[in-house]
């Protein structure tokens, strides 16, 4: 999606310089100081991976270093936040890959780590990670699995 912002709250019009297509998201930390996305990487289409970005602003968006050195092939396909966490899950491999197992993510600093994972299915299965109270919920048509992290 385009970020948007409304000029003297009339009228809706492109944000100037802002550096990313998001997919999904934002989601926000508690302090609104933190953003958390999934960006469509236009720069390597021919690979289609999702990144996962942060910003501060709204309008510049980075990847984290630590996390693509992490995930290198992760795809990702959906983020949320659940607590003071932030989890995520991704397809290990570009779209034009078949049969990609799914990856599970979770970090308390996305900017710099350290980053949880578990491998959900081996199946190139669609899944989406919803959270509720104390409890993310990554869920797909034949499986689901609860993360509840630790206080």
């Amino acid at each position: 999606g385009r970020l948007m912002e409304a000029a003297e709250q009339r009228v809706w019009a492109p944000v100037v310089g802002a550096t990313l297509d998001l997919e999904r998201g934002p989601i926000a930390s508690r302090r609104r100081d933190l953003l958390v996305a999934e960006a469509f990487d236009h720069a390597h289409q021919d690979t289609a991976l999702g990144r996962f970005v942060t910003s501060a602003d709204a309008v510049h968006w980075q990847e984290p270093g630590n996390f693509r050195q992490r995930f290198p092939k992760l795809d990702i396909t959906d983020v949320d936040r659940v607590g003071s966490w932030w989890v995520g899950v991704g397809l290990v491999g570009p779209t034009t890959e078949r049969r990609r197992p799914t990856v599970a993510f979770a970090t308390r600093d996305p900017e710099r780590g350290p980053w949880v994972e578990h491998r959900l299915s081996r199946r190139d299965s669609p899944w989406h990670v919803v959270s509720f109270g104390a409890a993310a919920f990554f869920v797909s048509f034949d499986e689901n699995v609860i993360f509840r992290p630790p206080k």
